[in-house]
């Protein structure tokens, strides 16, 4: 069998409790050589999915402000 060739390709993937609908997002670039996820400190299984998919998880957390013009 002939190794597929993966596109040199790299995703960046951010997240924050995005279990419902992060494994179809990462079912979807699954061919890329590099995938990173980026999480903004999840408290659902979103991580634990991910892992399924990369190694290559980095958690920063986000902090939110409110501005002026959200409120």
């Amino acid at each position: 069998m002939t190794p597929v060739k993966c596109p040199q390709l790299t995703a960046v993937v951010l997240t924050y409790n995005e279990a419902p609908n992060i494994r179809a997002c990462l079912e979807s670039i699954r061919g890329l050589c590099d995938v990173f996820v980026v999480d903004s400190g999840s408290t659902d299984s979103t991580l634990a999915i991910c892992r399924e998919y990369t190694q290559h998880i980095h958690s920063h957390r986000l902090v939110f402000r409110r501005y002026a013009a959200e409120q």
